[in-house]
């Protein structure tokens, strides 16, 4: 049975009309069950707090009356049939376990992305999204496309295997309305029922108020409208639920006992509008409006509202907390955010992508962690070492590390200089200590992918968290981290729920399912009612306000681009005769809140930004702005694209920011201390802080004509070589790279800062690499030649021994540059290997060709062996008919037996003899 309608505005006359429909029903009986159905919480918490106050003058308090929403009473009513058949609640990680179950089974069109775990999340959603679909509905999708139909398949092997151990909202609602409309359950205790702005509704919960309005004594509906056809549509057709009879397998409306009246009214505007310059400028005057505004109201009668998530969202908590004001609103960050749960995430990451050396990195940085020996991990001597030792993932781990510690042994063992053996150990120390950190991490992971129970994975990696991150560590993290280990721990002890559903556990599973619990694990910052509400625009409705600041109202931002679904796109919905909601829904929805947030306090603010100067590009305000900009102006035909040349700037309803800058000088209400200190320095005055001061000197100093300290004139600097007293020499190279950009220079020089390579970026070996290997070739070759005296004389050719020693000597020495991970892509280098050994081979028919036409020359009469590299010994030459001449030494290469411990080695190349 229906009671009264009441069509209202939201905001302050909503709440008076729902304690009239609540004072009538308690009229007779102060005790007198009442339940409100709510939108949302928040709109209950409203609502609670109003009628708190009292239903008259006479009537302070109130009691026997209950906030709930439709769902809840669904549970309320279905969950004992539910829980006396043994099914449970279908949480986010059961179900996707079963869809990741389903798409493992039989992929079908999604074969080559089913590995992914976004492939599974959008499954998911569907899966969601068909739920509200009825069975007989399904044929007609399939029928779409071939993507399509492998959507509804897998929609229904999901359901398939939930059906018989679990239950789902859908399932919830319509248990509940077969329940009202048999006489099963009773809605006695609910007593008299109030619809209290009712939004969107979905078919289910549509049938489910139905049947709460049949079987109950009495269902009174408030419901509030904006005056605009389409943002209203959904409530409309909420109301025309509960006032039509209508037929349940045609969803067509018969007449019922009245339609619904919707009354004129004209659409909520702002009062005020401000514009700034970018939305961190938007959000610093919104605050310093808020500071003001407190001195006349209490925080919590204040609100600000954000259009978008990004970057408000995080820029209002920032600058709030910044000018010392409580705030409540929703949280920032979710848990998937936080550090360990990335720790968490990028383990299973790494184990799905081969280990590779970057997401490694990565992943260890996230947060201090020990080795399994309980020693402290070094994240950053590990990336040098990995980085030198030339790893990239995967089988790199073992055999380069090893390669590279074998190296640095060598080092260490043939070395003339103390530091130099002191550097070197360390790194064996390090490189033996990472080896060992990933192969164990790398077993821990394998043996967690090889259990057989969902429960035994969650253990295990439960295990893995302890053993790299230890209580003491864990203690000395922020509250915010300890609270997101203790979500992540608990949603791996949760992971037994999976098990009687006969899934089969795997790492990529669980990392999907830790996915989607930790990205919904959202916690709420502040308690409702304590400090200024910071929420988004969704949260408007059902709210009572003295001033509100809604910011972030640009085109781009609010409402956005529209973007279809990419697997249930349009076509889909259409085929499926409204039982898929279009898409367009979603504008008419966002639209609906903004012009409830218009009417949730006597004072109203709209603000957007200008431009965005991180893209360097230019915003116009939101088309759903334009009504309040026109209303305000007094210009009915001003458009978006010329809005400021039909707004004077000097407009009292409008606040315009040139800039930060500008605002900052010009405000009478600086919010924050870093404010005050910007107004005290432009009016000169000494801040006493040692960084302001030397900012000023060096803006002073660069500003003057004088050669000081912050052009380059260190004359007189402390601690700084002089170079021209001969006690320090410095090479021409140095001089002309000081030439060229002394910035370079003090970094390199000075701070020994050098650009880090990183060996996954090298997509083909360098030619300095190319020439060590060229150059150690031939060394070894005419070393060999000249101990064993085959090297050839005047006018003889290199012998076909010798060329293919050459070839031996090339490939092996290629094959050590390619343990130390110089080479490149290995794709590449079997190309460029076989290109090197060729132009050795070249070198010696251009060597054997110089030969057979050169002049008597140059012979040499001694080598310097490659075990006294580097050595300061020189190499004899004798001229035809002249005595011996001694050449000074060149820098000399290691020996060929010697790994190379350096990229930027350049050893001389062999010289050309001729006997």
């Amino acid at each position: 049975m229906t009671g009264e309608i009441r069509w209202v505005r939201y905001g302050p006359e909503a709440l008076q009309a729902l304690r009239g429909v609540v004072a009538e029903a308690k009229a007779d009986d102060a005790m007198a069950p009442v339940t409100v159905l709510v939108p949302n919480n928040i709109a209950g918490i409203v609502a609670r707090r109003f009628l708190a106050h009292g239903l008259g003058p006479d009537r302070r308090g109130i009691a026997a009356i209950r906030f709930t929403t439709l769902r809840h009473i669904a549970e309320q009513l279905a969950a004992p049939t539910f829980a006396g058949a043994s099914r449970r609640p279908a949480t986010s990680a059961v179900t996707a376990a079963a869809v990741r179950a389903c798409l493992d089974t039989d992929p079908g069109t999604f074969a080559p992305v089913a590995a992914h775990p976004a492939t599974a999340r959008a499954l998911a959603r569907s899966h969601r999204a068909l739920r509200d679909v009825d069975p007989e509905a399904l044929p007609h999708l399939v029928r779409v496309s071939s993507l399509t139909a492998d959507v509804v398949r897998l929609h229904q092997a999901t359901r398939d295997r939930l059906i018989d151990g679990f239950y789902d909202t859908t399932d919830l609602l319509h248990t509940a309305t077969n329940l009202l409309g048999s006489g099963a359950a009773s809605t006695d205790e609910l007593g008299t029922l109030v619809l209290y702005l009712p939004q969107d509704l979905d078919r289910a919960e549509t049938w489910m108020l139905r049947a709460l309005a049949a079987a109950a004594p009495g269902l009174h509906v408030v419901a509030a409208l904006t005056a605009t056809e389409r943002p209203d549509a959904a409530v409309v057709a909420a109301v025309a639920a509960v006032t039509a009879t209508q037929d349940r397998d045609t969803d067509r409306a018969h007449d019922g006992d009245r339609e619904p009246h919707t009354p004129a009214r004209e659409e909520p505007t702002a009062h005020r509008v401000l514009t700034a310059s970018d939305a961190d400028d938007e959000v610093r005057c919104a605050v310093r409006e808020v500071v003001a505004a407190l001195r006349e109201h209490p925080a919590h009668r204040l609100a600000v509202l954000y259009a978008n998530v990004s970057p408000y969202a995080r820029l209002l908590h920032e600058h709030l907390a910044a000018a010392g004001i409580t705030v409540n609103g929703a949280g920032v960050r979710p848990v998937a955010e936080r550090a360990t749960a990335r720790l968490l995430l990028g383990l299973l990451e790494n184990a799905r992508t081969g280990f590779r050396r970057g997401d490694v990195m990565r992943t260890l940085g996230e947060v201090p962690l020990t080795t399994f020996t309980g020693a402290r991990v070094s994240v950053a001597r590990f990336e040098r070492v990995s980085r030198e030792a030339g790893v990239i993932g995967g089988e790199d781990w073992q055999a380069k590390l090893e390669a590279y510690v074998e190296r640095q042994e060598h080092e260490a063992a043939t070395t003339d200089y103390e530091s130099s053996r002191a550097h070197a150990r360390r790194n064996v120390e390090a490189g033996e200590q990472l080896l060992t950190f990933v192969t164990d991490l790398q077993r821990s992971l394998d043996d967690a992918a090889r259990t057989s129970t969902w429960h035994a994975l969650g253990r295990a990696m439960l295990d893995l968290l302890d053993a790299v991150l230890t209580e003491d560590r864990r203690r000395r993290l922020p509250l915010e981290e300890q609270y997101a280990l203790g979500v992540v721990e608990r949603v791996l002890t949760g992971l037994t729920a999976l098990d009687t559903q006969g899934l089969a556990p795997s790492l990529l599973g669980l990392e999907e399912v830790l996915g989607v619990e930790l990205e919904s694990a959202l916690p709420r910052v502040g308690r409702f009612g304590e400090g200024v509400l910071v929420a988004p625009l969704s949260q408007a409705v059902g709210l009572d306000l003295d001033e509100v600041w809604v910011v972030g109202l640009s085109e781009d931002l609010y409402p956005g681009r529209l973007h279809e679904d990419s697997l249930l796109p349009e076509r889909v919905r259409a085929a499926s005769a409204g039982q898929l909601p279009s898409t367009r829904t979603t504008l008419d929805t966002k639209h609906r809140q903004l012009l409830a947030a218009f009417d949730t306090a006597p004072r109203v603010t709209a603000s957007f930004p200008r431009g965005d100067l991180r893209r360097s590009s230019e915003r116009l305000p939101s088309r759903w702005l334009l009504p309040s900009l026109r209303a305000l102006s007094g210009n009915p035909n001003l458009a978006a694209t010329r809005w400021a040349d039909g707004v004077g700037a000097s407009q009292a309803w409008l606040h315009s920011s040139p800039s930060f800058a500008a605002s900052v000088l010009d405000t009478d209400e600086p919010s924050t201390r870093q404010e005050w200190a910007m107004r005290a320095a432009s009016a000169t005055h000494d801040l006493e802080d040692d960084a302001v001061a030397a900012a000023r000197e060096l803006q002073r100093a660069r500003e003057s004509n004088e050669f000081t300290r912050f052009d380059g004139n260190l004359t007189g600097s402390e601690g700084l070589t002089d170079f021209a007293t001969g006690e320090r020499l410095v090479s021409p190279t140095s001089l002309e790279r000081y030439a060229i950009c002394p910035h370079a220079w003090f970094v390199q020089r000075m701070l020994h800062v050098e650009p880090v390579e990183s060996p996954e970026e090298a997509i083909e070996i360098n030619a300095l690499d190319v020439g060590n290997i060229v150059h150690e070739s031939f060394d070894q070759l005419v070393t060999e030649a000249t101990e064993r005296g085959e090297l050839p004389g005047y006018g003889q050719p290199w012998s076909d021994a010798q060329r293919r020693r050459l070839q031996e000597i090339g490939a092996a020495t290629a094959d050590r540059f390619e343990s130390e991970g110089l080479t490149g892509h290995p794709r590449l280098w079997p190309v460029a290997r076989l290109r090197l050994l060729t132009t050795l081979d070249r070198m010696v028919t251009d060597d054997n060709e110089w030969r057979r036409g050169s002049a008597p020359g140059w012979s040499p009469a001694s080598w310097p062996s490659a075990s006294t590299a580097p050595s300061r010994s020189a190499s004899t030459f004798r001229m035809p008919g002249a005595s011996p001449s001694t050449v000074p030494p060149t820098r000399s290469t290691r020996p060929a037996t010697e790994p190379s411990s350096s990229r930027t080695s350049r050893p001389a190349a062999p010289a050309r003899s001729a006997a």
